[in-house]
């Protein structure tokens, strides 16, 4: 990712993250729901892809200084008790997680994305002007 890339995606008011993680996943042909704050239960993202793919992300814009720590996921891997039939809980940062944070996501099943993996996502379902549009 560039560096003028991920200082804006660090920058942008988390709220806005939320919406640019839920317009990058409609690039990857789902269809997306952010959730009012007042009511998202930790949940940020709502996705779900025909026939029957749903998956719940949490989108913490971090500043380059700040981690994502184990007991956050433990925290986000109960996103899958929140609602029936949940196939994949991500939690998604603007920079990296602990390594204490990817030991307890392989045990509870939660997907990571980092900032390097938020790079590559960008650069394969990122159409023309997507990131520019932010």
């Amino acid at each position: 990712m560039s560096r003028s890339l991920l200082s804006k995606l660090r920058q942008m008011d988390p709220y806005r993250f939320e919406h640019f993680v839920a317009d990058l996943w409609e690039q990857m042909e789902f269809q997306t729901e952010v959730i009012q704050q007042s009511q998202d239960r930790g949940i940020d993202v709502r996705a779900t892809r025909p026939p029957s793919e749903t998956v719940l992300i949490q989108a913490k814009r971090h500043g380059p200084e700040s981690m994502v720590r184990g007991p956050k996921i433990r925290e986000y891997a109960g996103l899958y008790k929140q609602e029936e039939g949940i196939d994949k809980v991500y939690v998604v940062t603007t920079n990296r997680f602990t390594s204490q944070a990817r030991e307890t996501a392989d045990e509870c099943g939660v997907e990571l994305v980092d900032s390097e993996r938020l790079t590559e996502l960008i650069n394969q379902y990122g159409r023309d002007n997507f990131v520019n549009s932010y």
